[in-house]
């Protein structure tokens, strides 16, 4: 019977503790306190000052209206080494330049996994040079220092000038 009285006692006790909240008077519980917070949205992509189209359809139109060769630049938020030479590399005034010669299109694989499939990146980053009716040309994989990214760009704007300089006729 002690016991019992006890047991209920302790219920009693805990029951009116709950029933106050153990909050001060004029205190309230929010919704908020109750609810996780939503997840944060990614950083934004690191694009350096290298201006970028979003999207790979219009890329490509703006590259055949405009006849310049495309940069495709594969990267995700998560990408150490993309984000680091995004910062350096995409920073740099030789580059900036010479990315101004192409249709520069960020493509974020977390969100466009199949464009990695069709351009075959399993390694990022990874630059894919493309000429203005979208044959590929060039490819670079891995974080670059800028001096040997202009020395990239500058070997896809060759291959570029090389597939100009093809006719019909030169074959025989």
């Amino acid at each position: 019977m002690m016991v019992h009285r006890r047991w209920l006692v302790g219920c009693l006790a805990l029951s009116l503790l709950l029933a106050s909240g153990c909050q001060q008077a004029g205190d309230s519980i929010s919704l908020a306190a109750v609810t996780p917070p939503p997840e944060p949205a990614p950083p934004a992509i690191v694009r350096g000052r290298i201006e970028f189209v979003d999207n790979y359809e219009a890329g490509l139109a703006q590259a055949r209206e405009q006849g310049k060769p495309v940069l495709l630049y594969f990267t995700a938020h998560a990408c150490r080494y993309c984000n680091e030479m995004a910062a350096d590399a995409f920073c740099q005034d030789p580059v900036v330049a010479v990315s101004e010669r192409f249709v520069c299109v960020l493509v974020d694989t977390d969100e466009q996994p199949r464009l990695c499939e069709q351009h075959k990146v399993d390694v990022l980053p990874t630059l894919v040079f493309l000429s203005h009716d979208g044959e590929a040309l060039e490819r670079v994989t891995g974080k670059q220092l800028a001096h040997r990214l202009v020395m990239e760009m500058q070997a896809a704007l060759q291959s570029v000038a090389r597939l100009n300089d093809w006719t019909p006729t030169m074959v025989r």
